[in-house]
């Protein structure tokens, strides 16, 4: 009788450390998910390439946070480099003077910056992004730069 039991303990444990548990998605999955309101913005103000731009962010975004490689990460930062080439390109076409498109352009200019610092400043400090709590930065990052290209789909 001991024995069985020894036995059924030995199973049990060979089933424990066998089992693959995945991890539940992290706030940088959900976060990711913001970019879907860019998409929506973008495809009902007619910006067609926008709105695909933001698709294709959202997809390598929830890709990346979920399956961490060089490839995935590769590809998000062309998405992320794309976007950002594209909002600029927007902001410099539509350029004019008027108080309401300067004011937009500042904010676009703030929230550009402040992701700029968090990732790279925080890069080379080992802050912000990449401290001990650098998920939680880089959540408010994916909102800031939601918030600043919806600023942009206004120009």
């Amino acid at each position: 009788m001991k024995k069985h039991n020894k036995t059924r303990k030995i199973r049990k444990k060979k089933q424990k450390k066998n089992t693959i548990q995945k991890p539940s998605p992290s706030i940088l999955f959900w976060s990711a998910l913001v970019f879907v309101t860019n998409m929506i913005h973008g495809f009902v103000a007619g910006l067609y390439l926008y709105s695909f731009l933001f698709a294709s962010l959202t997809i390598s975004s929830l890709v990346v946070h979920t399956e961490y490689n060089w490839l995935t990460n590769s590809i998000d930062k062309i998405m992320i480099g794309s976007i950002v080439l594209y909002g600029g390109y927007r902001m410099w076409t539509r350029r004019n003077t008027s108080i309401r498109t300067i004011l937009l352009l500042a904010i676009c200019f703030l929230t550009f910056f402040f992701c700029v610092w968090v990732y790279v400043y925080g890069c080379f400090a080992g802050k912000y992004c990449f401290s001990k709590n650098g998920d939680n930065w880089h959540a408010g990052m994916h909102c800031i730069g939601s918030f600043g290209h919806h600023i942009i789909m206004l120009l």
